[in-house]
């Protein structure tokens, strides 16, 4: 996977960061405001790193195996492709209004399962982008954080040689390269041989910002600029992808799910309109079965309403 920056790397280098501005405040002699403590100045800048951990890579990553496992699942399964090919030749010498109608549920479940690629691809193509996202996000900030100790650094004449330079992702244009940009397969199935760090190679979008100043508020304010602009960028990028996905929403609201409605009533074997006439094998014709099935097909309905226990026990004339 990716190299991205932990929450503990954030927080540490954060709070070097407050650290190191205190130090360069007090070695200029600028004064703080009354009242705001050493403790506040840090924890605010903890609150900018913060805003960039607010997507964990790790659950990001969790949640896209979870994805390409449920690809596996319904694209890559050859047993139940088997199995329902198999069913669909057999259920051919079956005859009747019934055969027909469990006929189509055979294509119903072929049209859920393609259904559930494109849904699932979806998902997947949303959790890369999410990823490309929060990596970026945290390694920005991370570069930002140590080119601004840099910047101080130098204020304080401590060194003269260091870069006080740092990329910052422009996230918009991630998540729009990573919606756009990115091949769509016509199959979830793909969706195993994905990738995360495919999403944040093609959302490689960056723009460079120094962190600079001759006097120690200066080069506070280049860093809350740069920080302002990362976090928009970051903001951006979420609304993009958000503004994506409500529309992926309502085109797949409007997709029917035949599978998932009431079976027709000739194929429901407890209800009251199953008759063998309507589904019969051509080997038994209904003139000879049709009383047997539905002799048996009432007593397979007695069964499941028959009581558990005691009670079901003396309906059948049992002991008390």
């Amino acid at each position: 996977m990716a190299d991205w920056k932990t929450n503990e790397e954030l927080y540490d280098i954060a709070n070097r960061l407050g650290r190191k501005i205190i130090e360069m405040y007090a070695k200029a002699g600028v004064w703080i405001s009354a009242g705001l403590h050493v403790d506040t100045i840090i924890r605010n800048i903890v609150l900018d790193a913060e805003t960039c951990m607010s997507l964990e890579p790790q659950r990001i990553i969790d949640e896209f195996e979870r994805m390409q496992k449920a690809a596996r699942d319904t694209g890559e399964d050859a047993v139940c492709k088997a199995t329902l090919n198999t069913a669909a030749i057999k259920l051919g010498e079956w005859t009747g209004a019934g055969a027909e109608a469990f006929m189509d549920q055979m294509d119903y479940i072929r049209t859920f399962m393609d259904q559930q690629n494109r849904q699932i691809l979806f998902a997947a193509h949303c959790m890369g982008t999410t990823y490309s996202l929060a990596v970026n996000a945290r390694r920005n900030y991370y570069e930002l954080a140590d080119a601004t100790i840099a910047a101080c650094d130098k204020e304080m004449e401590k060194q003269a040689e260091r870069d006080t330079k740092a990329t910052i992702g422009i996230l918009s244009e991630i998540a729009t390269a990573c919606i756009t940009g990115f091949g769509r397969p016509d199959k979830a199935a793909t969706v195993v041989r994905w990738g995360l760090e495919s999403f944040v190679a093609i959302g490689a979008k960056t723009a460079e910002v120094v962190i600079e100043g001759s006097e120690a508020p200066q080069v506070v304010s280049s860093y809350n600029r740069a920080r302002r602009s990362l976090e928009d960028s970051f903001n951006d990028g979420l609304a993009e992808l958000t503004r994506w996905i409500e529309t992926q929403e309502r085109d797949l609201a409007e997709v029917r799910n035949p599978i998932l409605e009431p079976l027709q009533r000739e194929i429901d074997v407890t209800g009251a309109d199953f008759d063998y006439g309507k589904f019969f094998h051509d080997a038994r014709d209904p003139a000879v079965f049709s009383a047997k099935v539905e002799q048996e097909r009432k007593k397979i309905q007695e069964e499941q309403n028959r009581p558990p226990g005691l009670i079901g026990q003396r309906l059948d004339g049992g002991p008390s």
